[in-house]
């Protein structure tokens, strides 16, 4: 039996989750019409954070609630800024990588800080960061501002939790990030009890401040994507930054 034959076999269930790089089915609401569409971007709802505590810390309160180690974990975010002759025609943006999605790059322009308006963004494969390469000319990657975030991924259940220290420049520790992801839904609405749950049993004060994209789609029956994660990397990479300045 086939992969798609296998969700038609299944005619009355709304989703079907299955391995992030094959399909997905959604009965649209209301409707009797079905989609099929690749589901290499999307994953289930997470959680982003700064944490105040050393990795050393975050990794023994992960083992003493019985996580289990599954290995490493890296995120990286490259910014580009247009040089002066194309200065007025493009503007700055930032191409980030999950190790999750190992064959994707999402990219951002400038983060809106209204919970109601999306951040402008695109998400492509990794030939995107190729065609960068040919525009040399006009966009310079500013290392200076970039981060490499490197450490380890633990599975708890139906929760992945991710953890490591963030390097701005490639060299100047910037402190902590944890990434608590629910695999198991990929609904912001239908989970974030759930995973508001977890993220406060690990770290009381920072749950009190759900992210930006969670706010956003908490009352909606969106799917949520890899970007959204990312979206959530990169406000934590800039304010890291800001505060170096």
């Amino acid at each position: 039996m086939t992969m798609k034959s296998q969700i038609l076999h299944y005619p009355r269930m709304t989703k079907i989750l299955m391995s992030r790089r094959e399909w997905k089915r959604l009965a649209i609401r209301q409707t009797d019409y079905n989609i099929f569409f690749s589901t290499s971007n999307l994953m289930g709802v997470a959680w982003v954070l700064k944490s105040n505590e050393s990795a050393k810390t975050v990794e023994g309160a992960l083992e003493r609630a019985g996580a289990t180690k599954l290995g490493a974990f890296k995120v990286d975010c490259t910014a580009y800024r247009p040089t002066l002759d194309v200065a007025g025609q493009i503007k700055n943006f930032y191409v980030l990588h999950h190790s999750a999605y190992p064959d994707s790059s999402s990219i951002f322009g400038e983060l809106s800080t209204d919970v109601t308006n999306v951040s402008p963004r695109a998400t492509s494969d990794l030939g995107f960061d190729l065609i960068l390469q040919k525009f040399s000319n006009g966009l310079l990657s500013d290392n200076a501002l970039s981060f490499e975030l490197n450490g380890f991924e633990y599975a708890l259940r139906d929760f992945r939790i991710r953890f490591g220290v963030a390097l701005m420049g490639r060299s100047s520790s910037k402190g902590v990030i944890v990434e608590f992801e629910f695999a198991a839904c990929n609904i912001v609405k239908e989970c974030i009890g759930l995973l508001s749950e977890l993220v406060n049993s690990f770290f009381p004060e920072q749950s009190k401040a759900m992210p930006l994209p969670l706010i956003r789609q908490k009352k909606e029956l969106e799917n949520y994507y890899s970007s959204d994660s990312l979206e959530q990397y990169l406000r934590i990479f800039q304010e890291m930054r800001s505060l170096s300045n």
